[in-house]
């Protein structure tokens, strides 16, 4: 009947706009998970690190937000701040996140950050080769690999194979939906604030759950 209707509808609704954040270094070491889960942050993703001229660099939050967000039950992904421009790179940089979060579970995707000038200038098919290199690699070790960029670099340098088969995570601030041409899983509406932080966090919002996802796959080491 209708009432059931509007219910599941609801129900739906409530599923499709999970509230999240995302931290790295810039945030510190003093975060306070239990407030943060408190203040109905559904997902967290938080920086593993990047490779750097000298090689890979872990952010140096990284452990300490995974520890304490775990014991907070806080569901958690991991993104990888890239600076690859070729699918060879890619792949080192995925072999070089993995090498971070050996041993440990995630109950969303591990990113690779798309957004670099020195990426971007060397066109869509460079970069669509940085990422099939770094999810192809993470897929052969069964982790379950997305994408963050911003709406405007996704419309103009990502193939739309890439976009497909992979999580989308679409940055575009100020706006009431994100400009994406396909289904995406979180958006990063802007900078928001939250219980737990004294200061600035990037906001984002979750239209698809991926925690029973992953680990009825077995997906990041479920």
């Amino acid at each position: 009947d209708l009432k059931i209707l509007l219910l599941s509808l609801i129900t739906i609704s409530i599923s499709l706009s999970l509230k999240g954040i995302d931290v790295s270094t810039w945030q510190g070491k003093n975060i306070d998970w239990k407030k943060v889960k408190s203040d109905g942050v559904k997902f967290a993703i938080i920086r593993a690190g990047y490779v750097g001229t000298g090689g890979t660099v872990r952010d140096n939050t990284f452990d300490i937000n995974y520890k304490n967000a775990k014991a907070a039950k806080v569901p958690l992904g991991v993104y990888w701040y890239s600076y690859a421009t070729s699918q060879k790179g890619g792949e080192k940089e995925a072999l070089a996140c993995m090498s971070v979060i050996k041993g440990k579970k995630f109950e969303w995707p591990i990113y690779i950050d798309i957004q670099e000038n020195s990426q971007l200038a060397a066109g869509k098919k460079a970069v669509s080769s940085v990422v099939r290199g770094w999810c192809e690699t993470l897929k052969k070790h069964k982790y379950y690999c997305g994408i963050y960029s911003s709406a405007s670099a996704y419309s103009t340098h990502f193939d739309d194979d890439v976009k497909k088969n992979y999580a989308i995570w679409v940055a575009h601030w100020g706006v009431k939906k994100p400009s994406f041409n396909g289904k995406w899983g979180v958006w990063q509406t802007g900078v928001g604030r939250v219980k737990g932080y004294n200061g600035d966090v990037d906001a984002d919002i979750g239209q698809i759950d991926y925690e029973p996802i992953i680990k009825k796959g077995h997906y990041n080491g479920y």
